[in-house]
């Protein structure tokens, strides 16, 4: 059941949704002992009336405790739950009954010195509330603002959307532009309606005389007028990236070219409005800037993105390469660093035995696994530095005897892959005994 439910045309949006489920279970209900009606014996005259009305407006204080309690709950830290707002909820239930019973309660004491914003009262000093009707009613403030006719729509440019390269879209989107705003300003003489944010919430503050009795009517065809608008605007935005314009899935990237037509859009959108009010047409004072968030998917992937969209003529070479790099390692860190473990165990395998036969010799990681740029299939340098010319042989290395005089890269290949079963062998022992502790 629908609390004031009386079918008298009221109506209701019911949303089910988990985030908008109580978080305590509910309190039991207040529960104050009915006083007796006040009942006459004798016949009600004028009199009676008389004394009944003038009783009622000198002693009905409905308002003000329920003002009171209004301002309390939103005041005090344990909102309705909090002392004064119970006192304040018993005196409500005596002041609802009190035209029957006669028993008028007292409102001594009560005093409010501040009053929360949504309440609107300009004979006391008001505070913004923090609670969930004072973030609807500023939200709300905020909307009838953007939405007055006195209001001032020349807004500032957000230069996070202004990307360097733009200039080759410019002027398609003032095609696009003025398609669009030729549409918008048809449906505003056709209904009647001021604003385009009234034409995309479906919201109407004012319609012409003869259409405000179908004013529902009038949304949903508004509604259908926006979906083929939008629709067109996508499908022309996205035409030349082979997609249809449809909301962009997960596999489809987002490339610089999509975000450099995306700023051309909105630097359009955002200039041309403004020279466009300036026209001899009173039907072009309207200022339209909601052509480029049609494609608010891009648009959002223009903000989230911290990095820009390279150009040549403005390459910061050393910034870009630091850049892709930081963020290649961010995605692919997880492996990296374990296969990096690996090829350091490997290297310490190959190090040990190459000391004890040369013990003043160095060796190092070198190449793309040094800078952390190798991929899983990446081969494994190392740099050995013997001090000694002289190499020595040592037993426990596997003996390949090169040819004295053939140095080639052959010679060499044919030596380093004969340690490589030597190799794998060592590192299992080694991994196996990690695994043991």
């Amino acid at each position: 059941l629908i609390s004031g439910g009386d079918l008298d045309g009221d109506l209701y949006f019911v949303c089910w949704h988990k985030d908008l489920l109580p978080r305590k279970a509910n309190y039991p209900p207040m529960d104050y002992p009915s006083l007796p009606k006040l009942e006459q014996t004798e016949p009600i005259t004028t009199r009676d009336m008389t004394k009944f009305v003038v009783d009622y407006i000198r002693s009905d204080q409905l308002g003000v405790i329920d003002n009171a309690h209004k301002a309390l709950a939103d005041f005090e830290e344990d909102g309705v739950q909090s002392r004064g707002c119970l006192y304040l909820a018993e005196l409500h239930s005596l002041a609802v009954d009190a035209p029957k019973t006669g028993k008028w309660p007292s409102t001594q004491g009560i005093e409010v010195k501040r009053l929360p914003d949504f309440m609107m009262k300009s004979d006391k000093r008001s505070y913004p509330s923090e609670k969930v009707i004072g973030k609807l009613f500023q939200r709300c403030r905020k909307f009838k603002d953007a939405t007055s006719e006195k209001y001032d729509q020349k807004l500032r440019l957000d230069k996070s959307f202004l990307l360097p390269g733009n200039d080759s879209f410019v002027e398609n989107a003032k095609e696009v532009y003025y398609w669009y705003r030729d549409k918008m300003e048809s449906l505003m003489r056709l209904y009647g309606i001021e604003t385009e944010a009234e034409i995309i919430t479906g919201c109407f503050m004012k319609l012409r005389n003869r259409l405000r009795k179908e004013k529902t009517e009038i949304s949903e065809l508004v509604g259908e007028e926006l979906f083929a608008i939008r629709s067109y605007l996508r499908r022309e935005f996205f035409r030349e990236f082979g997609s249809d314009g449809h909301w962009l899935k997960g596999e489809v990237l987002i490339s610089d070219e999509m975000r450099l037509k995306a700023s051309a859009w909105y630097r359009v959108a955002y200039t041309l409005a403004d020279d466009h009010a300036n026209d001899s047409d009173p039907s072009h004072e309207k200022k339209l800037f909601g052509f480029p968030w049609f494609i608010n998917d891009v648009m959002l992937a223009i903000k989230t993105r911290k990095d820009r969209p390279s150009q040549p003529q403005a390459l910061d070479v050393s910034a870009t390469v630091g850049q892709s790099l930081v963020r290649l390692f961010n995605e692919e860190k997880d492996w990296l660093l374990e296969e990096f473990k690996a090829r350091i165990s490997i290297k310490d395998v190959i190090c040990g035995y190459l000391q004890a036969a040369e013990s003043t010799s160095s060796m190092s990681i070198v190449g793309s696994t040094a800078t952390l740029l190798f991929n899983k299939t990446s081969d494994l340098d190392l740099s050995f530095l013997p001090q000694d010319t002289q190499a020595r042989s040592h037993r426990a290395l596997p003996e390949v005897p090169p040819e004295e005089s053939n140095t080639s890269v052959e010679e060499q290949a044919k030596v380093l892959e004969s340690l490589v079963p030597f190799l794998k062998e060592e590192t299992s022992k080694q991994q196996e005994k990690k695994d043991e502790n």
